[in-house]
């Protein structure tokens, strides 16, 4: 394995892509093609990024576990494909898992494969049926190659009746790992529970949790249960992605909701995967990272570049004082950032302010504070992306009377077919009456975080080249921005 060489063929690769005013700058992406399912992973003072990754085009076709590094959760250096599609059982896929270090210290994989089934009623000469397994490798190399298991350490749903994606997260209590899969059950979603003493053998313990009455679909993928001090987590990999704070009883393998949110209201966000920690919180304290999945709409022009799809900023995941989670960009970012503009004490109205008239780019950090008056029908945002004409523009706007954040992309492009649509976060306000918006504008993609409670992820794809001006707007007098910083951010290529 030439690395050398495969560096300098992915550099290029990137370098042809660098002028496509659509495709990111600083959110992570393969050099090219299909990408989808981040499995990051902290270890030896690296931060590893595996990924789901068709190497023949632009579609999911038969993806493969695609490798990156980093040394500071920032700049990344491809490394070659980790794992291909090369065994009976995952000859059509090798799919979403995790990666985790066992009791010998060695990195292990857990994850999906689909392959072509085999057993009785196969014939020769005839397509047989996909089935999915769950599947082990690992590597002594620093995780640049693996060894698959000979065989399955899991090929059947653990009773008739159900579907099962396994998605594996792995966790160890005591002398016991434990492996969460995503399934179904009775026409409901459920997260199934398995437990082994030595990573091959697997018995099903029970589903953990159920949904009811249809409740976020018939089938559940990606699910995660993740413990924040005294409480557990659970996240369920559907879209908008659900996730849910209560009591775990390790007695009884159940898990008990106390409370729910959306961990992104964006359409175009998905699959978000926190199971990396890191010791880099306050004091060297652990912290717990989030990767998500963020899409193309049908109709994107980017799969026509040659690229389809990216991976979120790193978010650091808090439980809050009131049960619910808080999301923060991770400030290693801050590194990219140059050309630094801030305001103070800006009065917003009707007509835009002068005072902001030289803040314009594609590639973006604002951060800005409103004081909002308790007024219904009060309308105050961002109009990013304008041209100089007003032709286009993609909007963020917070709404008093709903009490809501919405990404309005209807006016972000000329374009004909890419799929468009309002979405919607609720929002209350404190008595402070305080609107903190964090916005990471890169070409395309749009996260947006709002009082460190509510994320929302959504993507614009102007037309125009002069589609680069930021104006802050108010339908109604009596608004103050009270401060805002803007920085250009540089590639993290």
């Amino acid at each position: 394995m030439d690395l050398n060489q495969f560096s300098k063929e992915a550099v290029e690769k990137r370098r042809s892509m660098a002028s496509d005013p659509h495709r990111p700058q600083y959110h992570f992406q393969s050099p090219s093609n299909w990408v989808n399912d981040a499995h990051p992973i902290y270890w030896n003072g690296e931060y590893h990024m595996f990924y789901l990754y068709n190497p023949y085009g632009v579609t999911h076709g038969i993806v493969h576990w695609a490798h990156a590094v980093s040394d500071d959760l920032v700049h990344w250096r491809d490394l070659p494909i980790a794992m291909s599609p090369d065994t009976v059982y995952d000859n059509e896929g090798v799919r979403s898992g995790n990666v985790f270090i066992d009791d010998d210290g060695i990195p292990t994989a857990i994850y999906t494969g689909t392959g072509l089934a085999t057993g009785p009623g196969s014939r020769r000469g005839k397509r047989q049926a996909i089935r999915q397994y769950g599947l082990m490798a690992k590597s002594t190399d620093g995780m640049l190659t693996w060894k698959k298991h000979p065989k399955p350490i899991m090929s059947e749903p653990p009773y008739p009746g159900t579907r099962a994606h396994w998605d594996a997260q792995i966790w160890k209590d005591d002398d016991t790992w434990y492996q969460l899969v995503g399934g179904s059950y009775r026409g409901n979603g459920a997260a199934l529970l398995h437990s082994s003493q030595n990573l091959e053998d697997w018995k099903y313990v029970g589903r953990i949790f159920t949904g009811k009455n249809g409740d976020y679909g018939d089938h559940w993928e990606l699910p995660y249960l993740l413990p924040f001090g005294s409480k557990h987590v659970m996240i369920i990999g559907i879209g908008p992605v659900p996730y849910f704070v209560g009591t775990y009883d390790a007695a009884t393998h159940t898990f008990t909701p106390e409370h729910e949110g959306i961990i992104d209201h964006g359409i175009e966000f998905y699959a978000p995967n926190p199971h990396m920690t890191d010791d880099k919180g306050e004091n060297g304290s652990e912290r717990r990272l989030m990767v998500g999945w963020i899409c193309e709409p049908n109709d994107s022009p980017a799969p026509s570049n040659g690229w389809n799809g990216m991976f979120s900023i790193p978010r650091i995941v808090t439980l809050l004082p009131d049960n619910t989670l808080g999301f923060e960009p991770v400030p290693e970012l801050q590194a990219l950032r140059k050309n630094h503009r801030e305001f103070h004490n800006v009065s917003i109205s009707e007509t835009p302010n002068a005072e902001l008239n030289n803040v314009c780019g594609d590639s973006l950090e604002i951060k800005a504070r409103f004081e909002i008056p308790r007024d219904a029908g009060i309308k105050i945002g961002f109009s990013l992306r304008k041209s100089v004409n007003g032709r286009e523009e993609t909007r963020i706007i917070y709404d008093t009377t709903t009490e809501g954040l919405i990404f309005d992309p209807l006016d972000s492009s000329l374009l004909a077919g890419h799929e468009r649509m309002l979405q919607y976060a609720s929002l209350p306000l404190q008595e402070n009456r305080l609107l903190d918006l964090h916005i990471f504008l890169d070409h395309s993609v749009v996260e947006i975080y709002a009082n460190k409670t509510v994320c929302l992820t959504g993507r614009t794809y102007p037309s125009l080249r002069d589609s680069l001006k930021v104006e802050v707007f108010s339908n109604c007098k009596g608004v103050t921005l009270q401060e805002m910083d803007v920085w250009d951010l540089s590639s993290i290529w």
